[in-house]
């Protein structure tokens, strides 16, 4: 299971919508986070790596899961929350 831990600074400057994070996503993310949610998991958000890379987060209960910008999983990511305390 991965350590979510609340992140130092905020820098969110609005809530993001499900179309929004989707339409970052490549194409091998998009066949994942759909076979991921087919699993229960929901899309939380992408985070920016670089301009070409992104990192798709989702979330079931307790249990996290990334997927990077080739459609790898990473069943225990190392990733810091903001909603967490």
């Amino acid at each position: 299971m991965a350590q979510a831990k609340k992140a130092d600074s905020e820098r969110r400057s609005g809530q993001r919508t499900f179309r929004e994070h989707y339409a970052n996503l490549t194409g091998e993310q998009v066949d994942k986070v759909y076979a991921l949610t087919k699993m229960g998991f929901e899309l939380e958000f992408v985070r920016t790596i670089s301009k070409y890379r992104r990192l798709a987060v989702l979330r079931r209960d307790d249990e996290l899961v990334s997927v990077n910008h080739t459609g790898e999983c990473n069943f225990s990511p190392q990733i810091n929350l903001r909603s967490d305390s």
